[in-house]
């Protein structure tokens, strides 16, 4: 079988998709997260870095493998969800061709890129955006304006506009201080955000569940 040959698999792969849980107590985005995604039948690891929460979505098989995980990584500015797939290592011009080919057809809001390192070679998915009191700030310093046309924070007007229909309840994170509910001191069930977030999370997980097949054929 040479490189570009098509793998057939026998495996269907059901459609995955993590819904909001309500709850009645204060509890951070992650602890949020994490219900929704154990609601589906799946586990969630997190723990608290330096810089904010890295959670690790256990999903067997997303891919190819009993290991695949969808990687989360909330900070105070942003988040970042991602997913290394590991791939056979080129070994011609061709082949790194196909490859480099595949990655930069599909680099859009989700983006493939492709490391080719000593040890090992791997395709990443991801995508990444701000968290909106980023946001916030930067509307707050006149930094982007929707009457001007600039209003995109990676390329996405509706998080502005819902900030801005939201700025009030965002005002304590200012006045008091906090690490925008990374600290569970705000019920994030209530929170807009928490629900951009498990969107982009099943984003992410629907373009990876269609392009299964294509990935295949690299490792």
């Amino acid at each position: 079988m040479n490189w570009m040959d098509t793998i057939e698999n026998n495996n269907s792969v059901e459609p995955i998709e993590f819904n909001v849980v309500k709850v009645d107590h204060n509890i951070s985005l992650a602890e949020a997260i994490q219900l929704s995604v154990e609601k589906s039948g799946y586990e969630v690891e997190f723990i608290e870095t330096f810089y904010g929460i890295e959670m690790d979505i256990k999903i067997p098989f997303l891919v190819g493998t009993e290991d695949d995980m969808i990687n989360v990584n909330i900070t105070r500015d942003d988040y970042t969800i991602t997913i290394d797939i590991d791939i056979r290592r080129p070994n011609t011009i061709e082949e790194k061709l196909d490859i480099l080919e595949y990655v930069n057809d599909n680099n859009g809001f989700i983006s493939f890129s492709w490391n080719n390192e000593e040890e090992l070679s791997l395709i990443s998915i991801w995508m990444s955006r701000e968290r909106l009191d980023a946001v916030d700030m930067l509307l707050e310093h006149r930094l982007i304006n929707i009457e001007m046309g600039n209003a995109y924070v990676n390329d996405d007007k509706e998080l502005i506009q819902e900030k801005l229909a939201q700025r009030g309840e965002l005002e304590v994170y200012r006045d008091e201080d906090l690490e925008f509910n990374l600290s569970g001191e705000w019920n994030a069930t209530h929170g807009f955000e928490y629900r951009y977030i498990l969107r982009d999370i099943n984003e992410l997980i629907n373009a990876i569940q269609e392009e299964r097949e294509n990935i295949l054929r690299f490792t």
